[in-house]
């Protein structure tokens, strides 16, 4: 059975909703707190709008998206290697890759 699981009139599947729980968690990715709960970014802080491909400074396919969670990029976006589990990384990688590709 395929899981489907409905955001802001976006479907997510199984992965997604796993990535989209831990974007939004307060407690562990806080990525939400420069990203914006939309994914829009937050240009005072210069978080990348994650919603739009064409924006992404260092790639928008998926090992880009996963080396940016777990090194971060240049000071700014912190890395979440050791702060969140591999599993939970690749979760997150897989929801903004799928909200990047909508």
């Amino acid at each position: 059975m395929h899981c489907v699981h409905h955001v802001n009139n976006i479907r997510l599947n199984r992965g997604e909703v796993r990535g989209d729980v831990l974007f939004h968690e307060g407690t562990k990715g806080n990525c939400f707190d420069c990203h914006e709960e939309q994914g829009t970014g937050n240009a005072p802080l210069g978080s990348t709008n994650l919603t739009r491909k064409d924006l992404y400074l260092y790639g928008s396919d998926r090992a880009a998206i996963l080396e940016s969670i777990t090194k971060g990029r240049h000071g700014i976006m912190p890395g979440f290697d050791g702060k969140l589990k591999q599993e939970e990384i690749k979760a997150v990688a897989v929801y903004v890759f799928a909200r990047a590709a909508k």
